[in-house]
This record gives structure tokens, sequence and C-alpha cells, in this order.
């Protein structure tokens, strides 16, 4: 996902995109641009060896080899044929290009010399397989159109949506998993729609009056008198002032219809889960289950799911874009979410506020699996789980991403980045809160979060 996310912005930011992507794709095949880097090495040494350095021949895809050329004492206008205005970086890519078309002559009669631990029709099986991929990608490229910088919009946009597709974790509200998500969306395309009323009419009317009163059409009308029209000023006026009030009542609908605070209702009895943001993961306890868990987040499908969120450090932000909305949550103070999945599927969460150098690995998985499989997991949890009492909170809630307290208090029946506990102390999430109500300020050591926090230390024989 990341190399896809650079190509796509490379695309939309370099001057050639059409010679990135070419470069890009050449990467993705390691056997062919081995090949194809050999074989200009090749040609470059036959047609001018005065200007192509030695560059050793590459076995495999050990590397990538780049054909460099020295200019000292050369002159490279001549050797490559170019005019006179030819700097000599174009001279250099010029010469390249005026040998692609003898790459697969030059490929054909070198072959990479066998190793000790490959046999000759090994060697040619795979040198022909590179040949084959080296044509390929050279017929790709010269296949590209000349103005293909024109498109670098279209294509940016394209990829994208192919991308954000091949993720198995839905990020957003315009793929809903759950009513909410659902709701959010069909508000979204509701106030486009009513925007583009006023919208659509400028881009169309624009082009329109440019053209009609252009200064080689004689045949427009010339009324330099003009100054009032009742009828436009009643459109310029009224379109808006309608739009506005719809908006403003599609907004107070929403805003009660979607209130966080509000239950969802569901034929399945709720399911109580208290989340407690620390640096830099999260902290799911399931009170009528006696389980918890860190940075993964089960729920069963049609059933409304109560979420009580607070804060054991600075105020955070949680989201989960396909399932619902954002809401903020800080140190000794509760806040309310609900939530409901109506199919089966994986869900990304995160902290979208930011909380310090670990900010962008607070991101959790919402698993929304049917009733069966949820109280699997819920077994599963209970068995492989730790023991999670206010010693181990105390340590868990020390700074670290769930990757590093995994580390800690994680085991090799637990998912990477992910913590199950297997009983949790009655009443923390409560004492959490309440922490921050006695009326005195939390001392620094006791803070999680602070720079003097002082988390307490592991029990003698306890790795955990």
């Amino acid at each position: 996902m990341g190399d896809a996310f650079r190509l796509v912005t490379g695309m939309f930011l370099s001057h050639d995109p059409g010679m990135l992507l070419g470069h890009t794709v050449l990467r993705t095949f390691d056997s062919g641009r081995v090949a194809m880097s050999n074989a200009v090495s090749d040609s470059a040494r036959e047609a001018a060896p005065s200007l192509a350095v030695e560059s050793p021949r590459i076995d495999g895809a050990l590397s990538s080899p780049v054909v460099q050329f020295d200019t000292s004492g050369v002159d490279v206008q001549q050797a490559c044929g170019c005019n006179g205005a030819a700097t000599a970086a174009g001279a250099k890519m010029r010469f390249v290009q005026g040998h692609q078309d003898r790459f697969l002559q030059a490929r054909n009669k070198d072959t990479l010399a066998p190793s000790e631990h490959h046999s000759e029709r090994s060697v040619d099986v795979r040198s022909d397989r590179d040949r084959k991929r080296g044509e390929a990608m050279m017929s790709f490229l010269k296949s590209l159109p000349s103005n293909f910088g024109r498109w670098r919009f279209l294509v940016m946009g394209l990829s994208i949506l192919l991308i954000s597709a091949c993720s198995e974790r839905r990020s957003s509200f315009l793929d809903p998993g759950g009513p909410i998500a659902a709701a959010q969306r069909a508000h979204l395309i509701e106030v486009v729609a009513w925007t583009m009323i006023a919208i659509l009419p400028v881009f169309i009317l624009v082009p329109m009056l440019l053209w009609r009163y252009r200064y080689k059409n004689r045949k427009a009308r010339y009324t330099p008198n003009w100054e009032f029209s009742g009828w436009l000023d009643l459109v310029m006026w009224g379109v808006p002032f309608i739009i506005i009030a719809v908006l403003s009542t599609l907004l107070i609908r929403s805003t009660h219809a979607l209130d966080p605070y509000k239950p969802i209702a569901s034929e399945q009895p709720p399911l109580a889960v208290q989340v407690v943001g620390l640096d830099w993961k999260w902290l799911f306890i399931y009170p009528d289950l006696g389980i918890a868990t860190v940075n993964e987040l089960a729920i069963p499908t049609d059933t409304s799911v109560a979420l009580d969120l607070t804060s054991d450090t600075v105020m955070q932000s949680f989201i989960v874009p396909a399932l619902a909305g954002q809401i903020y949550v800080m140190a000794g103070m509760r806040t309310k979410l609900h939530v409901l999945a109506d199919e089966p599927g994986t869900f990304e969460g995160e902290n979208v506020q930011f909380t310090g150098v670990g900010f962008t690995d607070q991101k959790f998985e919402t698993l929304a699996m049917s009733p069966e499989d949820f109280a699997a997991w819920s077994a599963r949890v209970k068995k492989d789980g730790v023991v999670l009492d206010a010693a181990t909170y105390g340590r868990l809630a020390a700074a670290s991403t769930g990757r590093q307290a995994h580390e800690t208090f994680g085991s090799a029946q637990m998912p990477d980045g992910v913590i199950y506990f297997g009983q949790v102390k009655p009443g923390l999430f409560d004492s959490i809160i309440h922490r921050y109500m006695q009326g005195t300020p939390v001392p620094t050591a006791e803070q999680p979060g602070a720079t003097g926090y002082v988390p307490p230390t592991a029990p003698r024989g306890d790795s955990q």
C-alpha cells in the first residue's frame, strides 16, 4: 500500500509521470530490471566505449545496476548525435534512448553467467524469462502517449480508487458497515446534491458566456447601459436562500438522528464496552464478560454496542469511520458512542487527535462477527489472556505503541500488536475516571503520559 501511494502521489507531482511510472514498473520486476540494465550497459559499451564507464554485470536481482557516463574530455554532443542546444544531461538521456531498439539484440547475445548453484539450463530458462519480461516492459513504455502528463489528475483519481479497493479493512463511511455510517453517507450525498444547484450553473454558464461574448463574435448584443433585471436578482438571491434553508433543515435533522449518545435499536441486548485512550494505544474493557483487549475491538453483528469512553492521558479523538462518527475523549470525563455492524467485516479505527511521536501507530481493528464467532472469540481471550489488575494497568499505561506493549504483555497466542486480558479488576474504568475527581491535581508520577510518570515495577519473577 505504501509503494502504491508513493507511486500515485509521485505521478501527480512529477513533471514526467510516464517516466516515473515506467521506472516503478521496472523496479517491480527484478529480473526484467536486471536484464534491461545489463543490456543497456552492453549496448552503451559497444556503441561508445569512451563514454560508458565499466560497470559489473549483475547475476540475479541482487542490486540495481545503473549505467553511468563519464563525459570528461569527450564531446558528448558529437558522440550522441545531439544538436547544439542539447545539454549534457539531455545528451546522456538521448544516448540511452537511442539504443533502446538494440536492447533485445544485446540481451539475446548475452546470458547471465551460471554460478556454482545454477545449471546452464536454469540460466537459459531464466534468461528467456527475463527477455520476455523486458520486452513486455519496453512495449508498455513505448505505448504511453507523449501527453501522458496532461492526464495525471484522472490517473491519480483512478489509482486511488483502485488502491482503496484493495484493502481488506474498511476505513471510510463511503463504504458503510452499519446504519450510522450509511446515514452519514446519505447525508453527504444530499448536501452535495443541493450544493450542486448553485455550483453547476457556474461551471456551465461561465464557458458559455465567454464563448458568446468573445471578441470576434459580432452577433452578440452589446448593451453597455444595462444595469438591472428583476428576474435575475430573484434567481441570484432566491436560489441560495432556498439552498441554505434546506441545508439547515437537513443539518438539524441529521444532528438529532445521529446523536452519539442516542442508543441504536437492535433485536439483541446491547453490549457494553468501556474504552480508555492511552499513549499510544486503545484499551477495550468488556465489563459483562470480565475480559479486556488492547487495539482489538470485537463486536457481534446486528447488536447495539454502547461505548463508554475516557482518556488517561491527553485529549484524544476516537473514530471508526465505516461504523460510527468521531467523538472526543478526555481525562476525568465520560463520553458515549453507540455502534452497530449489520454485516461481518474488519473495520479500521484510530485516534485522529495528534498526541505525540506514536500518534500514527494508534490504530486498532474492529472485528464484526456473528454471535457464535463472538462467543468463541471471548472464550479464546479469557483462555489466552493475562490478568489486568491495578499494577498491570499502571505498566500498560506507560507511553508505548501497541506493538511495544505486546512485547511486554503479549504472547504467541495473541495477534501482533494486540494484547488479551482474561481477567479484569472490577471497577477499573470507574477508578480511572475518579482519579481526576479528588479535588487535587493528580501527581505527575501517577499521571500516565506525563514526562515524570513512574509506572509500577513488575513483581519479581513475573515477566509481565
